[in-house]
Formats: structure tokens, sequence, C-alpha cells
């Protein structure tokens, strides 16, 4: 939780969007290597699909990071400031 206490100075905003961006690199990744199987080693890359999977990758990043900084905090009020 000591960690806890470093991360959160960078504030909720940049810690959302600078994780929430990492973790859609690799979401995107995987949908190419998805799609890649899926359709028989074949693969087509379309520059505005990958805009739009890019978006989406994007939008989990940023929710999956909001719910874990909310979930963070709440332990960080409750096991340090009590």
């Amino acid at each position: 939780m000591n960690k806890w206490g470093k991360i959160r100075k960078m504030g909720k905003k940049r810690f959302v969007l600078e994780y929430g961006f990492i973790v859609s690199i690799p979401l995107v990744m995987d949908y190419y290597i998805v799609k890649f199987f899926l359709f028989s080693f074949q693969i087509d890359v379309h520059f505005m699909e990958l805009i739009i999977v890019w978006a989406i990758s994007i939008l989990v990043g940023v929710i999956f990071f909001t719910l874990g900084w909310n979930t963070l905090e709440k332990d960080w009020i409750k096991n340090y400031i009590e």
C-alpha cells in the first residue's frame, strides 16, 4: 500500500490516462492476433478499423483504471487515514 501512496501523488486523471493508454496497445495487438487466427492466417488491416479498435481499447483501459483507482483509493482511506 505504500506504493499506492506514491502513485496517487500523480493524480487520478494522469494515472487513468497514462495506464489506460499503455494497456490499449496490447489490447489492439491481441485483437489482430485473434483476427489473424480466425481468418485462416490471412490479415487485412484497414486504417479506419485500426482507429476504431484503438479507440475502443483506450476506452476499455480508461474504464478499467478508473475502477481500479476508485478501489485502491477506498482501501487507502480505509487502512491509512482511519
